[in-house]
């Protein structure tokens, strides 16, 4: 069996409202030399049904479904086992590709520069035309061209010139083997992202920005980690903290630099703006829990969310307070000063 150039993988749970779009856009795919990986992480609704029917239209679709929800972290991980491309792109089943040519663009790029990560541009779609642009914008971060691991890390952890993303980039399958051969086998559905680029990128050795049109087409507003806090949110908002740990213990066992726990220690403070700061969403389910009996660590995290309000405001109105007083001592002080005079 031959080699093909690109493996596809597409990470699909409950999108059936958005898979066939999905899977088309492979399809319609004008270069042909790629295979498709699709894991179903034990979907609900009509998924399995819909990837068999692209799977006897075309024999590059290789399918792939799980007893048990399992998470995307370990959705990709198992996907990438299974990738016998040269190169890998990741692509999640609520989106698709940009264009027919997609992978004819990124072809070239992979054949005029010999790099590790290719980072191409993304479009976003979706009914807030507003937001749509401000992910763009953000998405379109690329940073600059790298030729280390340490630099390509910096740029996304210490500076922040680009998102960790992982499907805002084509990958060297060899690459990402060995940063998932080190991705912990346990269940982890906060910032998969964050925690999976970060040792690509350790292994990575040089980082190329392509300008090309738009290779993936983002779908905003459809993905599980959007919308209002719920409770199942807001419990996986505290786990953030295990890949932080997985991480440390990562670049321990590799005797790393210091400038590779630097962007890790960086990492850790962007990741407790982000997320710790959720923890003061606190869903209505758990609000409203009337003395009924609730899982210790949500107990425990209502508790933090609680105390961490009162000094926010604590704080704000000492702020205030100060500022009043210093208003108060300038103004006594001009009136003193024209008494005197």
């Amino acid at each position: 069996m031959s080699t093909p150039y690109f493996s596809v993988l597409v990470a699909a749970y409950n999108v059936d409202k958005y898979l066939d779009e999905c899977l088309t856009s492979l399809i319609q795919q004008t270069y042909l030399d790629a295979e498709f990986i699709v894991v179903d992480d034990a979907s609900t609704d009509n998924t399995k049904q819909i990837c068999e029917g692209f799977a006897q239209r075309d024999v590059r679709f290789k399918l792939v479904r799980n007893e048990k929800n399992e998470g995307l972290l370990a959705v990709r991980k198992k996907a990438v086992k299974m990738a016998r491309g040269q190169f890998v792109v990741f692509l999640d089943g609520d989106d698709c590709l940009a264009s027919t040519e997609a992978l004819s663009q990124l072809v070239e790029c992979t054949k005029e520069h010999q790099a590790d990560i290719y980072r191409f541009t993304v479009r976003s779609f979706g009914e807030d035309e507003k937001e749509c642009e401000a992910f763009s914008r953000w998405l379109n971060k690329k940073g600059l061209d790298r030729s280390c691991s340490l630099e390509i890390l910096r740029d996304c952890y210490l500076s922040f010139y680009r998102s960790w993303t992982l499907w805002a980039s084509c990958y060297r399958t060899d690459v990402l083997k060995r940063a998932y051969s080190e991705v912990v086998d346990e269940r982890y559905t906060c910032n998969e992202d964050g925690y999976a680029s970060f040792l690509i990128a350790y292994f990575a050795n040089s980082y190329k920005v392509c300008d090309t049109s738009p290779i993936y087409a983002y779908r905003v507003g459809s993905g599980l980690t959007t919308g209002g806090v719920t409770c199942e949110k807001f419990i996986r908002n505290l786990e953030i903290g295990k890949c932080l740990e997985w991480l440390r213990v990562f670049l321990d066992k590799e005797e790393a630099s210091v400038g590779y726990f630097q962007c890790l220690a960086s990492f850790q403070r962007r990741v407790a703006a982000i997320y710790y700061g959720k923890l003061l969403e606190v869903p209505k389910e758990i609000v409203n829990n009337k003395g009924a009996s609730v899982p210790f660590e949500v107990d425990l995290a209502l508790n933090v969310s609680k105390c961490r309000y009162k000094y926010i405001k604590t704080k704000r109105f000492l702020k205030v307070a100060v500022v009043c007083c210093v208003v108060l001592l300038l103004t006594l002080g001009m009136v003193l000063l024209r008494v005197g005079s």
